[in-house]
């Protein structure tokens, strides 16, 4: 009696054939895409590469610090007592229009000064998670740099939102003429 031979290796990778009739079916005959439909793209990866290729991050900081400073603004400027308010003694120039003004105005930059704190919080969060990541052959000062940048963006978040509770709670909702 002979020894029996090993069986067979198994294919290599990429040599495997599908069964026959295995596959997608075919579209049906007589269709045809609409014209001027090419590849249709998924909006979820254009989202992806909006937040990981850096940009995404520095627009929505730009956006909220615009927001934010132009809230900001509008609180002081709103804020501000007319020079008529000092004409007399009392200040009664100002009136009830003043106070108004100053309390719609007030309102008006506390909510564009959130709003872009929230965004400019966003941008940051998408800085830090989507943004630079170390690889396995990342230098000491990569490191470094990455380490710090995350750290950075970590604490503006922080602190942001120190702000965003500030703005809510001690800002008065109207100033009073003095």
């Amino acid at each position: 009696m002979g020894a029996t031979p090993p069986p067979a290796p198994p294919p290599a990778w990429g040599q495997n054939q599908p069964p026959p009739n295995w596959g997608p079916t075919p579209p049906a005959q007589g269709w045809n895409p609409p014209p001027g439909q090419g590849q249709q793209h998924n909006p979820m990866q254009m989202m992806h590469k909006f937040e990981t290729s850096g940009t995404g991050a520095n627009v929505l900081r730009l956006v909220g610090f615009a927001l934010f400073v132009v809230g900001a603004l509008i609180m002081v400027v709103a804020t501000t007592q007319p020079g008529n308010c000092y004409q007399t003694t009392p200040p009664t120039n100002c009136g009830i229009n003043y106070l108004s003004g100053a309390y719609t105005g007030t309102l008006v930059g506390k909510v564009l000064a959130v709003l872009g704190a929230a965004i400019f919080i966003a941008g940051a969060g998408f800085r830090m998670h989507f943004g630079l990541k170390p690889s396995a052959d990342t230098k000491p000062e990569e490191y470094t740099y990455i380490v710090a940048d995350r750290r950075f963006n970590g604490w503006l978040i922080i602190i942001l939102i120190l702000v965003i509770l500030l703005l809510m709670l001690q800002v008065p909702a109207y100033a009073m003429p003095p």
